[in-house]
């Protein structure tokens, strides 16, 4: 998880939802926005309009040497992690908005 200095208390209480799921490994920082790497999505977009907003994210071009080539193809893609990831992200919102999960 990643967010700029604005988005901290956010970004604990994600993590902290998605650490609960169990689901998947989760590691977060919040950093000033001119550390690069900080805005490589369009997490900027929401935050010009006063919405708070973070990524999630796992950094493809450090793990996998297929990202954005041709060789990046489905059979190349770990689909287990990928559902982790969703089912961690639904969990902390439904956690957030203080909704129990199904």
């Amino acid at each position: 998880m990643v967010g700029d200095l604005t988005s901290r208390s956010l970004i604990r209480e994600l993590k902290r939802s998605f650490v609960k799921t169990g689901r998947i490994k989760t590691k977060a920082i919040n950093a000033p926005s001119f550390v690069e790497g900080i805005d490589f999505s369009d997490r900027q977009n929401y935050l010009k309009f006063g919405f708070s907003a973070v990524m999630v994210t796992e950094p493809a071009y450090f793990r996998n040497a297929n990202y954005h080539r041709m060789s990046d193809t489905y059979d190349t893609l770990d689909y287990d992690k990928m559902s982790a990831v969703v089912d961690s992200v639904y969990f902390a919102l439904k956690d957030v908005i203080g909704e129990p999960p199904p």
